[in-house]
């Protein structure tokens, strides 16, 4: 098993392999493996499942979930890391390694278990649990490419800056509640287990991070309607945080000549008075499922 228990070795591998971390990629290694065994061990993988781990690195947590049980696609933005991956476990049909940046993939598809780039290594099936040490510069927008798939996973464990973690299990009225925190908010039950001191990865990032765990609810499910006006009214109110609802509907295209504003808001049961960051998951569902009917 890959030994992450020093940052020399780690430097040490690095080297050998060529490889200087890129603050670009977000490359910041994991370097404790007690943070590795808790990740596992929160994500309570089951013998079988299939895992989607992104920014896998030098695969010390794709080890563990091997481990496990899981069967593992990992995708690697550096081709010189997927290339050591690939080389490392080639005799292991229950790993796929994906060489490419998590933000271009049909991230969708591979959560389906319906993307060709596994084909041949993986037999094709749904993603149960995503498990991760996500880079830091694009954590958030990979998240919200979970939260928005179609077919989303039965579980998410993911280690992230606190200021992600933070923003992620953020309560309605708090400072931090904002788009990320409703769109994961309304398909999962979030929480921060713990946070993650920067020692426990190389190069030391400037940051602390946490782990956050994410289990996956239907208590707020829409039809496919209600769900693009949920995605597309909290992304317009969350970028005028500081206007009330009835002034950011009032300059909302889509519903100009419609009618009243203020009925819409009375029938969702939301004050117009109110500002984005004050409404609950449940208030913007009901307001969603209100503007697929008003919007007709």
């Amino acid at each position: 098993m890959l030994n992450v228990s020093k940052a020399s070795d780690v430097r040490m591998l690095l080297g050998q392999l060529g490889i200087r971390p890129d603050r670009n990629l977000g490359q910041n290694f994991l370097v404790d493996d007690n943070v590795r065994q808790l990740i596992v061990s929160l994500a309570q993988v089951q013998p079988g499942e299939r895992l989607l781990e992104i920014g896998p690195g030098l695969g010390v947590l794709t080890e563990g979930l091997l481990r496990a049980g899981g069967e593992v696609i990992a995708i690697e933005k550096d081709a010189r890391l997927a290339a050591f991956l690939a080389d490392r476990h080639s005799h292991d049909q229950r790993l796929a390694i994906v060489n490419a940046d998590a933000l271009a993939v049909d991230m969708t598809a591979i959560l389906a278990g319906a993307d060709a780039s596994c084909a041949g290594r993986l037999a094709p099936r749904p993603v149960d649990r995503v498990i991760a040490n996500l880079p830091y510069s694009v954590g958030s927008r990979i998240l919200m490419e979970i939260f928005i798939a179609r077919c989303r996973p039965q579980a998410v464990v993911v280690t992230v800056q606190k200021e992600v973690a933070d923003r992620l299990a953020a309560p309605p009225g708090s400072s931090q509640y904002g788009l990320l925190s409703v769109w994961g908010q309304r398909v999962f039950d979030i929480w921060i287990d713990r946070s993650v001191h920067p020692r426990c990865f190389w190069p030391v990032p400037e940051v602390t991070s946490a782990i956050v765990v994410m289990h996956g609810t239907t208590a707020h499910e829409l039809d496919r309607p209600a769900e693009r006006f949920f995605r597309d009214i909290t992304r317009l109110a969350f970028s005028h945080r500081r206007k009330q609802m009835k002034a950011i509907l009032s300059r909302w295209p889509e519903l100009r000549d419609k009618g009243d504003v203020g009925e819409l808001l009375a029938g969702a049961s939301v004050v117009g008075t109110a500002r984005p960051e004050s409404l609950t998951v449940e208030d913007w569902c009901r307001l969603a499922l209100c503007l697929a009917g008003y919007s007709r």
